[in-house]
């Protein structure tokens, strides 16, 4: 009796045979000084573009998160909103730190348990009904007589004429509004909330990274 190709091994097989392919595009070389020093310095500045990034944004998240925490701590000790502010270092460094009036996109999930927690107040919810575009081209030209019992349109139909699209936010103004909306947990309620947070505007007196000014 014959024995049957194993699937498996089969597909292993593939999986390695497209691992290794190899790079058939056409390489051309251009000679010259000037085109080889510009084509070197674009790999070597792409390289350190790339690590500064990565380093930008590792310090990016861990002054933020300062800043967040210096934000709930001026927000609960004053028991008012504090707005933006500068974030500054000892050698006078400085950053614009800027809470925002934007917020996470919310779901239905997160809607009601929001609403559940803090109150209808703090989440808005809107519905927009739409023609189905589909079905306007069908009868654009008994629109004058879309009503639930025109013999015009197919019974079938009816339900599916308008659509509605239901979206669910944060209510505006209600990271101002943390100290009475949150009943005083101000930590929990924007935690809750997820405002988006943003800074802008850093300033060093000093430059121990030796790089240009």
């Amino acid at each position: 009796m014959a024995t049957k190709p194993n699937l498996f091994a089969k597909a292993k097989s593939k999986a390695a045979g497209k691992a290794e392919k190899k790079n058939d595009k056409l390489n051309i070389l251009v000679k010259g000084e000037e085109f080889d020093t510009n084509l070197t310095k674009i790999a070597h500045l792409e390289s350190q573009i790339d690590q500064l990034t990565a380093e930008l944004e590792m310090s990016k998240g861990f002054v933020k998160d300062v800043g967040i925490s210096t934000f709930l701590e001026t927000y609960k000790s004053t028991g008012g909103y504090p707005g933006s502010f500068i974030l500054s270092s000892e050698s006078d460094s400085s950053i614009m730190f800027v809470p925002m009036d934007k917020y996470i996109k919310c779901d239905d999930a997160r809607f009601n348990e929001l609403q559940e927690t803090y109150g209808e107040d703090v989440v808005t919810e809107k519905t927009d009904f739409v023609i189905n575009p589909a079905l306007l081209e069908k009868y654009g030209e008994v629109l004058s007589d879309l009503i639930q019992g025109s013999p015009d349109i197919d019974e079938k139909d009816k339900d599916d004429l308008f659509q509605a699209k239901t979206t669910y936010s944060v209510t505006k103004g209600a990271i101002e509004k943390a100290f009475t909306w949150g009943a005083g947990k101000v930590e929990d309620f924007i935690r809750d909330i997820q405002p988006i947070f943003a800074m802008k505007g850093a300033k060093a007196r000093l430059n121990p990274f030796n790089l240009n000014n």
